[in-house]
């Protein structure tokens, strides 16, 4: 079996916290993939935030979110990360009226 690439090999490792969703590791792991370079970690992990229903990291997704609108061409390729984070915001009911207008007006124009 091929070895798993490093993007791979994070991502699995935020799907295991399904295994053990009360443990020390995952507020840390949480914090950890949101903070990724990666928009497909920061979206695994937001996805995740939503699915576990950890509240207390509203202030971390909101800071990815925000580090999303910077380059996005180059690290938010399709608003990957901006749309996880902003569908777990919403489930979340996090009532920030700043981000979700800055949500709304926003457009990224991918190159074809």
């Amino acid at each position: 079996m091929p070895e798993l690439t490093p993007l791979a090999k994070k991502i699995a490792g935020l799907n295991a916290i399904r295994d053990a969703p009360n443990g020390e590791a995952v507020l840390p792991a949480l914090q950890g993939g949101l903070a990724d370079r990666s928009p497909h970690v920061v979206a695994k992990a937001a996805e995740l935030v939503a699915e576990l229903e950890v509240g207390g990291l509203v202030g971390d997704l909101l800071r990815a979110y925000q580090r999303t609108f910077v380059n996005p061409l180059k690290k938010d390729p399709g608003c990957i990360a901006k749309t996880a984070i902003a569908t777990t915001l919403i489930r979340l009911d996090h009532e920030d009226v700043d981000a979700y207008r800055r949500g709304i007006k926003y457009e990224q124009f991918e190159p074809i």
